[in-house]
This record gives C-alpha cells, sequence and structure tokens, in this order.
C-alpha cells in the first residue's frame, strides 16, 4: 500500500534535549482529507553529538534506498526543534540531501496553517515561548482524538502536561522534571547509589528487600504518583470528561502504573509532523 501512487514520503525531525529522533512519513491526501498516513522508519541519534556531518552519513543511505525503490522522499523536510543551536547544521545538512530548505515548526507560524490542522487558538501567554513538540503534540492528539478534551503527557527530559479543548483551542498545562534526569542527578550526586534501568519495571514488589529495587519502587510510584495527581488537578480545570493521552520516552513504562492515564502514542510528536506535512501545499 505505501508503494501505491498518491502516497508522499517525507522526512521528519523531531530534535529533543536528549536525542534527535528522525523518521520516514508516508501521507495520501491532505489535511481533513488525509485517507492513510503512518511512520515507515524511526531511528535516532543523541543530540549531543549532533552535527552535518553525522545528520548526512544518518540519513543518505536509507533516502537513497527508498529511491532505489521508487518511493522518493518529497523535498521538504519537516522539523519539531527545541535545542536551537543545533538548528543551523539540521537546516545545512538536509538542505544538502533534499536541495529545498527545511521547514522549522513554530507557533509563530501563520495562525492560517495551524487553524486548518484543529488548532484554532493557542491560549497561552508570550505563544512564541511554547515548544514546538507541545503544539505538534497537540496538532497530532486533535486529529487522533477529534471531539475529545485531551490532556497530553509527555514523558522526557521534562514531563510536559498540554491541555487541549475539544474545540482545538491549546489551553496551556504544566511542566515537571522528568525521570530520567533526576534519576541521572541523584546517582550523580548521593554516594553508594548505582544507576539502573526503569524500564525493567514490568510488575512491583510489595517492599523493596535491596537498593536496586527501592529505588525502582521510589522513581516508579513517586513519578507514577505525581503524573496522576498533575492530570487530576488539570482535568479539575476543564470541561467535561477528559482523555489523558501518554507519549514520550518514559510513556511506555509509566503508563503501565497511571491510574489516570488513558492511552499510550509511541512518537506523538513525530505524527505531529506528519500532519503538519499536510500544509506544504499551502507552503509551495
Amino acid at each position: 500500500m505505501r508503494g501505491d501512487k498518491g502516497y508522499k514520503r517525507y522526512l521528519l525531525v523531531n530534535l529533543g534535549n536528549t536525542n534527535c529522533q528522525f523518521a520516514i512519513g508516508y501521507r495520501n491526501g491532505y489535511g481533513e482529507r488525509t485517507s492513510g498516513f503512518g511512520l515507515e522508519r524511526v531511528w535516532s541519534i543523541p543530540t549531543e553529538g549532533l552535527n552535518c556531518d553525522v545528520i548526512i552519513q544518518e540519513c543518505r543511505d536509507i533516502i537513497t534506498e527508498l529511491s532505489q525503490k521508487g518511493a522518493s522522499i518529497h523535498p521538504r523536510a519537516f522539523i519539531s526543534s527545541v535545542v536551537h543551536k543545533k538548528d543551523t547544521a539540521l537546516k545545512d545538512a538536509l538542505l544538502r540531501l533534499l536541495r529545498q530548505p527545511p521547514v522549522f515548526v513554530s507557533p509563530s507560524m501563520d495562525r492560517k496553517f495551524l487553524g486548518r490542522l484543529g488548532i484554532k487558538k493557542i491560549d497561552y501567554e508570550q505563544a512564541e515561548s511554547l515548544g514546538a513538540d507541545r503544539l505538534l503534540n497537540a496538532i497530532a492528539a486533535y486529529q487522533l482524538y477529534s471531539r475529545r478534551n485531551v490532556i497530553i503527557v509527555d514523558i522526557g527530559t521534562a514531563i510536559n502536561f498540554d491541555c487541549l479543548s475539544q474545540d482545538g483551542i491549546f489551553l496551556g498545562g504544566a511542566i515537571a522534571p522528568g525521570p530520567f534526569v533526576s534519576k541521572s542527578a541523584l546517582i550523580q550526586h548521593a554516594e553508594g547509589l548505582y544507576d539502573f534501568v526503569l524500564s525493567d519495571m514490568q510488575t512491583l514488589t510489595d517492599i523493596g528487600k535491596n537498593t536496586n529495587d527501592c529505588l525502582k519502587i521510589g522513581f516508579i510510584i513517586g513519578f507514577s504518583g505525581l503524573i496522576d495527581r498533575i492530570i487530576q488537578y488539570l482535568s479539575s480545570q476543564m470541561d467535561d470528561d477528559v482523555y489523558a493521552v501518554a507519549t514520550g520516552g518514559g510513556a511506555e513504562v509509566f503508563s503501565r502504573f497511571c491510574k489516570e492515564i488513558n492511552d499510550h502514542v509511541q512518537f506523538l510528536t513525530l505524527k505531529g509532523l506528519l500532519f503538519f506535512s499536510s500544509m506544504d501545499l499551502y507552503l509551495e
């Protein structure tokens, strides 16, 4: 199906504080007329080592392989970035690869583009300071859960809670420290504690009987409680029923333990970029 005539493929980039995600997304149609979409490939590079040569090396072979199969990439890439010191490297690399400058998604873009994707209003002081990832998560949530009040919980370096009304108004939200940064800080500053892997937690023991289990219980129960409590608070400020969606690197782990999480969606920001790519018709 994804090789059928009518499908377009885009290079999508989600530049975060820890990792830079790349994806090849496919789509058929525009905006609300999109009849099929998805992510064919997703890969990542640590943000710290990101530069123009690394980006070209990581992307060129995949783009060439797809081209040889007759599945060419649209010359305009779409980027979400919250690490702006790396923007130039991304822009230069993608310009060399695709021969057109990429589009950096920003809340300051023309509101007509956002409106066509369901975001009717950004009710946020200094809207230009809103991270592109938060805006794209809202776009994806509106497209996937239209006519519902949604709280998006993006669990990464920080935990972003973003509230979207059923009629497409971005209402704001909350930001809390993320579990992975907190874990690294604790291990670094507390003698006698050793690193552990949160994703190993499938079930919880009743009471921790060793330091490793005690740490895992503290982090899982502690951050699950934080997430649930903030969702409860934000829900109380919104009208009608609220649907909470988890995404980000920590979503798979914490969605198993959070009582207030209704759904877990992988790569929500990248899917928001794919929906936004339907605006290429208007950006020509």
